[in-house]
């Protein structure tokens, strides 16, 4: 099932706001169709322009990683601020969005879900793990990277997880000796954003998995 991605519906102009706060609290939105979205690796002046390509799941990941792991988040965009191996963070997240959904549909996540249950918040989990690993891949070669280098190093690293996941089967599952995120981490309570809107209901994440992607996914 699609969720389609609507630029004009409350909550997820919401959750865009509390991503900007929890990401750059220092610095207000001047308006709601900016060029400041572009600090936090936006294409252009309207981010739902960049998040209709995965739906609400996308987005939902995004605001998921910067409300329960601020270090991490906080880390990650300083990393693509980096002056020669810069990397647009949304858009990064986006494509991180589009591999976790790819190994939930291949089924390399099924140990990991028996293990610790379907549910969105686990499947998040997932997410938070993935790009917090792959901005420590990214940084960690011996060749500074440039972005377009994105694409080359974007699989290698799938493939190292794919190898990593298949090798630790062997002994339970990848998330059985790595657990999530928040059970290796010390997790900080949630950031609160000051939009008034409140977060819609959580649904099922299943029931929010799209089915197609556009080509800005890295395949």
């Amino acid at each position: 099932m699609h969720v389609f991605y609507g630029s004009n519906v409350a909550d997820q102009q919401s959750l865009h706001c509390q991503v900007w706060e929890f990401l750059m609290p220092q610095e207000q939105l001047v308006d709601r169709y900016t060029s400041q979205w572009q600090k936090i690796g936006f294409q252009g002046k309207d981010p739902s322009t960049d998040f209709r390509a995965m739906g609400l799941l996308a987005l939902d990941d995004l605001h998921y990683l910067c409300k329960y792991y601020p270090d991490i988040s906080a880390r990650i965009l300083a990393a693509s601020h980096h002056p020669s191996s810069w990397f647009s963070f949304a858009i990064v997240g986006i494509n991180i969005t589009a591999y976790a959904l790819r190994l939930v549909r291949t089924r390399f996540l099924q140990y990991t879900f028996y293990k610790y249950g379907v549910s969105e918040d686990n499947y998040h989990e997932v997410y938070c793990f993935l790009f917090d690993g792959f901005e420590k891949f990214w940084t960690s070669q011996k060749k500074t990277p440039s972005i377009l280098d994105f694409t080359n190093i974007f699989r290698e690293f799938q493939m190292k997880v794919e190898n990593d996941i298949l090798e630790l089967n062997h002994r339970c599952s990848m998330l059985a000796l790595h657990p999530p995120l928040r059970l290796r981490l010390h997790r900080r309570a949630p950031l609160v954003a000051s939009s008034s809107c409140a977060r819609r209901n959580k649904t099922h994440f299943a029931r929010a998995l799209p089915t197609r992607s556009t080509s800005m996914i890295v395949k």
